[in-house]
């Protein structure tokens, strides 16, 4: 059977991710950090397994769940000084732990052969979940009607490689607009909402040699190509004139900084106008702000922007292909609904970075597993794999992927064909009538 061997290839290197868990490799990063400086009753994969790999009811474990966890490794602790090592030194070594598990790749073998004209498929976003009050100066919320203590986590994710190309920590106050792409991936396209729509964002993608595909930003300035500015005025004119079903496609200078990009226009049906504006209205009404007359006029239309040619991507595929931005938000609510991770409790501000980061280590190895089973699986099978049906399960797995990369009680064939068994008979997708499964919007629109 070929497929559980096309498994099997993509994890020939796991011998450098079983090497990166190994009681050796764990101190090392632990005596790097200043964590431990000398031999202590509690071991570096005592403390990786407490915030990794623990198998307890809540997501977060208190001090008396940790203190039963421990005699699991003959290690008896009480919970003040349990709690005593979660310091600063704890969080550095949880935090280099992480991007080196994130810096370890697994074959590429599976790339995007054929699926699309892009090396891949970039979706770009954040989640943000509330903290306990106590986390307030460390992670600062919004405050107000929202959580005076917040975190957010960053993901820039490849569609078609299954590359996880950013995924960091920031607080919850930082918004968006505030984060800037690096590292761009060449003839690669950009998929994000309006919290990146930025200029200098823009330029860096394409100075990168990669294509992006953003909704416009109501107000933005444009230009003719000839430079001469195109008024607000002008557009809602052009916007009126447009019949429910009409797409138009001009070419146009974005911002002062006059970046060449194609704006589409088209005009929504006069219901699915109406809305939008009862969603904007409500969502104006927490910020207590006030939208003009003409930003509620524009929503009637779909306004997109991109670097992209017309015969690279024509004007009618671009709803179907911006769809696809919608993947990383099935993936935060994976993270949030079959791994629990937003579910944390009454904790400190170094207690939950330490957690969070095992949490973003757990999430990556299942991520992993899921992902290059399902390229594998649309590749050899033309089938395509639920995310949220494949994360549920393999989290429920903690204890076997742990067996296989830190304990190795479980082999390499063995443990993936396993898992291929599981994921391709109980976790298909099912898609909406008439709709495209993600891959097949990739290969019929990108």
């Amino acid at each position: 059977m070929s497929s559980p061997l096309s498994l099997l290839s993509q994890f020939t290197n796991s011998k450098e991710l079983r090497k990166l868990f190994s009681p050796k490799k764990l101190e090392e990063l632990a005596r790097r950090t200043s964590f431990m400086e000398r031999c202590r009753k509690l071991t570096a994969s005592a403390f990786v397994h407490l915030c990794t790999f623990f198998e307890g009811a809540d997501a977060y474990p208190t001090l008396e769940q940790m203190k039963a966890e421990l005699l699991r490794f003959r290690i008896g602790m009480c919970k003040s000084s349990i709690s005593e090592r979660f310091v600063q030194s704890a969080v550095d070594f949880m935090r280099v732990l992480f991007k080196e598990v994130l810096a370890t790749e697994f074959s590429r073998r599976w790339a995007s052969e054929g699926l699309c004209q892009f090396a891949d498929v970039i979706v770009a976003d954040s989640s943000i979940f509330n903290l306990h009050s106590k986390c307030k100066d460390a992670f600062k919320g919004s405050g107000g009607g929202a959580s005076d203590a917040a975190a957010k986590i960053q993901l820039c994710f490849g569609l078609v490689t299954s590359m996880v190309y950013e995924l960091f920590l920031r607080q919850g106050v930082q918004s968006d607009s505030s984060h800037r792409f690096r590292d761009i991936v060449a003839n690669a396209l950009y998929l994000f909402d309006l919290g990146y729509f930025g200029a200098d964002n823009f330029k860096a993608i394409m100075n990168g040699g990669a294509w992006f595909l953003s909704r416009y930003r109501y107000g933005t300035n444009l230009y003719r190509m000839d430079g001469r500015p195109i008024t607000k005025r002008t557009l809602d004119r052009l916007v009126r004139r447009l019949k429910a079903g009409q797409t138009v496609d001009i070419q146009v200078l974005l911002s002062e900084q006059k970046i060449p990009v194609r704006l589409v226009l088209h005009k929504l049906p006069k219901p699915v106008g109406d809305e939008i504006r009862r969603k904007l209205r409500a969502d104006k009404q927490k910020k207590c702000k006030d939208m003009s007359a003409e930003r509620m006029a524009f929503c009637d239309v779909n306004a997109y922007i991109t670097n992209l040619s017309e015969q690279q991507l024509p004007a009618d595929r671009m709803r179907q292909t911006y769809g696809l931005r919608w993947q990383v938000e099935i993936m935060f609510k994976t993270w949030k609904s079959g791994m629990d991770m937003d579910k944390v409790g009454n904790i400190g501000p170094m207690q939950f970075q330490c957690m969070i980061y095992g949490h973003l280590i757990r999430m990556l190895l299942c991520c992993r597993i899921f992902w290059k089973t399902k390229l594998i699986c649309w590749k050899e099978k033309g089938v395509e794999l639920s995310e949220i049906k494949g994360i549920k399960l393999l989290a429920t797995l903690v204890n076997e992927i742990r067996k296989w990369l830190v304990t190795r009680k479980r082999k390499n064939g063995g443990f993936l064909s396993e898992i291929w068994e599981l994921l391709t008979k109980t976790c298909l997708k099912e898609a909406k009538k008439g709709d495209f499964t993600p891959f097949e919007t990739i290969r019929n629109y990108a």
